[in-house]
């Protein structure tokens, strides 16, 4: 219960950061319940739905449960079903005078800027680079893709094993390009065996070889490291190619 908690904490955390949004919405919250205008329908319905949701949320047996469900590594989606748009939306039109449009449209518009102002623009902060193609995949997806497509022979179902930030883009770009596993591995005890191997710092040869002809793969794409091709080639791998940071074998 101890870790639910800690975990609904750090995800509460980093999900609100130090934005404006959980200020915005706690003021927003009080304004609906000491404004006299607002009807009272209104005022019951945005405050118990905020509170059982965080009362859910942050509750260590309720949280537990729901980490178990939709695991715990995106629990903070549950921050999506909190209406924090709609009351500030819902506070900004109803608060002022109907008749008041100024009024109205000068708060809308300071709300606009606190947005503006308590957010990080999300082109900026290193997560998004510019596409170096029009796949917009990296540049050794498509040499390897291309590289593999070459060595395929005719009818063969092209199989093969690699690390996980390639997975999406192998597919994406070349869908004729199949693999061992796919993302819900973990309904997969075997493959999420083979999956672990793949993103390990020192690969198994000789487990990794007879995993792959469990799986049909006569391919494997592996992240380049030291005397790693020597160990591959003395289990039965043959060395074919360098693409990047990635090393390209087949199973002999």
């Amino acid at each position: 219960m101890r870790e639910a908690w800690n975990m609904a904490v750090t995800w509460y955390q980093m999900f609100f950061g130090d934005g404006m949004y959980q200020l915005l919405y706690l003021i927003a919250l009080i304004l609906l319940l000491t404004h006299q205008g607002i009807e009272k329908k209104w005022k019951t319905l945005f405050w118990w739905y905020t509170i059982v949701v965080l009362i859910l949320y942050f509750c260590p047996v309720t949280a537990g449960i729901m980490m178990k469900v939709m695991g715990s590594d995106v629990y903070w989606r549950v921050f999506w079903i909190l209406p924090i748009p709609e009351l500030l939306a819902f506070c900004a039109a109803s608060v002022p005078d109907g008749k008041e449009k100024g009024k109205t449209a000068a708060l809308i518009g300071l709300l606009v800027l606190v947005f503006v102002l308590g957010g990080k623009n999300l082109y900026r902060n290193g997560a998004y680079v510019r596409s170096a193609n029009l796949q917009k995949v990296m540049a050794e997806t498509i040499q390897i893709a291309d590289y593999l497509e070459e060595q395929k022979e005719e009818g063969e179902e092209l199989r093969v094993s690699m690390p996980d930030e390639l997975i999406c883009e192998i597919r994406q770009y070349d869908a004729d390009i199949y693999l061992p596993y796919g993302r819900r591995i973990s309904e997969y005890p075997e493959k999420q065996e083979l999956w672990e191997e793949m993103n390990r710092e020192r690969i198994r040869p000789l487990w990794l070889h007879r995993v792959l002809e469990q799986f049909g793969c006569r391919y494997v794409v592996l992240h380049s490291a030291p005397d790693q091709r020597e160990r591959m080639e003395d289990r039965d791998f043959q060395y074919l190619q360098t693409i990047g940071g990635y090393e390209i074998y087949q199973v002999k």
